[in-house]
């Protein structure tokens, strides 16, 4: 009968179809009418080969039968490859109750299931499941340890990952076990902990081509490049002939950081090496490589050169057009992938929907978001949602994006900050604290930039209790002093809702000033009439803070007029172009017409006048005419009011 069931077995791992199905039913009827005893040889091999297929309708069959028999009890085996089976087969609720039906387990067991886990992305049962291993006394080996050192590394779970370094350190398992090394490598790498990534790395007794791989690939990830590509030409000093995997650290590495020549040198070594016929990862990675350093001939032929096109290919170059700000050339390679019978995937519309935006092509974006719609994939990625609703406002489509937005089936900080941020730039400063509100109330924490965006509202519509929420959400992140942009909003926010004293506060507390905290400043109390603090604060701020930019001398010249300064106000502007590098704007010299102006010089502000261009005299003319009132002088004031009706007719 044994030999009946040999020859059955091999029938189903070579049948396919309807004579598979029948060769095992047949199978399955001589199991339940006792024909057969069914053992370990003859069930194994049908439960690998459930595995292989995918197929859980007949591994659940042969489960039947494993219970019938009761085989679970008298071969572990048994037990651990029909779990085995589940969890290829993605089944891991299934593989999980057989597990807690096991009348004994192994190690195998354990790790098995640890493994499933982690294999299916379910990293927290994959702890979880450690931690009931350890407290029932059964003790790891060194697979589990791999396991679970991969676990760790996606989870950053730091206290757990050093717990098993030091546990395989007693154990003395790196003297003999590579992978647990290599594993030990890769996840430090993932938490960028790259200094003990060159520690393990150099304490490791045996090296082989993983553990150089592992340790490249950790600082390409971590984006040095420069450190990768110096860690690849030392393995091969060292003897190592880099595979197919070096090679695409090193490709990768030479992305991030735009080394072209470099890049070019490796492409050459790895055509010399026979690696690259036939590896379509490598071909789509140099095309990436060649695209984001902006060789996109390059680019192009390597695209043309792969065995099969591929989505992956296209979306790289498309991402470097998108990178050089190339809008049409990224809508033309999606066009051209499409003809080419490809499906864009989340990464590829996401760059054609930032080129819609860029060219505000509001018909192609909607397209585009139609196609999305109807394939589903709307709710799979929060960026492209995200994206969607920033094409729509940069086409200037407000309304489309906030129903958009309403309708988006997942929402992430990105998704709100963009609406925040264009509620913002329209001027719709009500809607955009509303937003944050609403961020805020269904439980996400707003990011840099929506903060940024609402102290901007904050400012420009006088909301200074909004913007105290806003300093205390700032306050609690711990940003205050870190963020030099976000410090300066603060201080610019309570100076244009005129708190000086508390924008004043702020600035004290901050760690370091820097030209945008003292220009808020500076302007804040210009605002408000202050223009002898004004002064007083620019003295300080040349003796001891950083040295004054465009709009600083803007809003001191500005303050001169009002005080009549005149000395003062030349030797600043003066100075501005002669000791700190800046050269004076159209604004510099309309605070200099009306400086001269107030002050009678009427000569010297009809020369000022004389610098600036045509079309931004405007608002220096109605100055110099208001001066021409206040002091009687007729004949500059027609003279003056001929060039601005001129001006205006333009």
């Amino acid at each position: 009968m044994r030999g009946l069931l040999k020859v059955i077995f091999e029938g189903i791992c070579t049948a396919k179809g309807t004579s598979a199905n029948r060769t095992f039913c047949f199978l399955q009827r001589c199991l339940y009418n006792e024909c057969a005893h069914t053992e370990e040889a003859n069930v194994v091999p049908l439960l690998k080969d459930c595995a292989a297929r995918r197929d859980i309708e007949r591994g659940c069959k042969l489960h039947s039968i494993i219970l019938k028999w009761g085989l679970l009890e008298r071969s572990p085996f048994i037990g651990n490859t029909l779990m085995s089976m589940y969890i290829k087969c993605g089944a891991l609720v299934q593989a999980r109750g057989l597990f807690d039906q096991f009348p004994a387990r192994d190690v195998a067991s354990w790790t098995l299931l640890i493994s499933g886990y982690a294999d299916h992305g379910h990293v927290q049962e994959a702890l979880q499941l450690f931690e009931k291993m350890q407290h029932e006394g059964e003790a790891p080996n060194a697979f589990t340890l791999s396991c679970m050192l991969k676990v760790c590394g996606l989870t950053q779970t730091a206290d757990k990952g050093r717990e098993l370094h030091a546990l395989i350190l007693r154990k003395g398992l790196l003297m003999t076990d590579t992978v647990l090394g290599n594993a030990l490598l890769d996840m430090y790498a993932k938490w960028g902990a790259l200094t003990r990534v060159h520690h393990v790395f150099h304490e490791l007794p045996n090296r082989n081509l993983v553990t150089w791989n592992a340790l490249i690939a950790g600082y390409c990830q971590q984006g040095e490049g420069e450190a990768a590509l110096h860690l690849f030409r030392q393995m091969k000093e060292e003897g190592f002939a880099p595979d197919s995997i070096t090679f695409l650290s090193a490709v990768k590495a030479c992305s991030c950081i735009e080394a072209l020549k470099r890049g070019s040198e490796v492409h050459t070594e790895i055509v010399r090496r026979g690696i690259l016929e036939n590896h379509d990862v490598l071909a789509n990675a140099l095309t990436d490589m060649y695209a984001r350093c902006g060789a996109f001939t390059m680019a192009q032929d390597m695209l043309k050169s792969l065995s099969t096109k591929n989505i992956i290919a296209w979306t790289a170059l498309m991402a470097g057009y998108s990178q050089f700000g190339r809008s049409e050339d990224t809508l033309c390679c999606f066009e051209s992938l499409r003809q080419e019978g490809l499906y864009p995937n989340t990464v590829t519309y996401i760059s054609a929907l930032n080129a819609c935006a860029s060219l505000k092509a509001i018909d192609v974006g909607k397209k585009i978001h139609g196609e999305v719609v109807s394939r589903g994939l709307l709710g799979m990625d929060p960026t492209l949602g995200s994206t969607l609703v920033y094409m729509y406002c940069k086409c200037g489509e407000l309304a489309k994006a906030q129903e958009l937005f309403e309708e988006l089936p997942a929402r992430d900080v990105v998704s709100w900050t963009v609406l925040i941020m264009e509620c913002c730039e329209n001027n719709h400063g009500e809607k955009a604290l509303g937003y944050f509100d609403r961020m805020r109330c269904e439980g996400f924490s707003p990011d840099e930039v929506a903060l940024l965006c609402v102290l901007k509202v904050c400012g420009s519509i006088g909301a200074v209790e909004k913007g105290d929420e806003v300093y205390v959400e700032i306050a609690r992140k711990n940003l205050i002093g870190k963020l030099s942009i976000l410090s300066s909003a603060l201080v610019d926010m309570y100076a244009k809702c005129h708190a000086l004293a508390k924008a004043q506060e702020v600035f004290d507390m901050l760690p370091s000033q820097d030209v945008s905290s003292w220009t808020a400043l500076i302007s804040g109390y210009c605002q408000i009439g202050q223009h002898d603090v004004v002064l007083q604060t620019f003295s300080k701020m040349i003796l001891r803070g950083p040295e004054p930019n465009v709009i600083t001398f803007m809003v001191v010249l500005s303050a001169c007029g009002i005080l009549g300064l005149v000395h003062e106000g030349q030797i600043y502007y003066h100075v501005m172009s002669s000791y700190y590098g800046i050269i004076p704007i159209s604004q510099h010299h309309t605070c200099m017409v009306n400086l001269f102006g107030r002050e009678g010089q009427l000569e010297k502000a009809m020369a000022m006048l004389e610098k600036i261009p045509p079309s931004e005299r405007l608002p220096a003319c109605f100055a110099l005419l208001n001066s021409c009132k206040n002091l009687k002088s007729m004949k500059i004031a027609r003279f003056v009011f001929k060039n601005a009706i001129d001006l205006d007719a333009m």
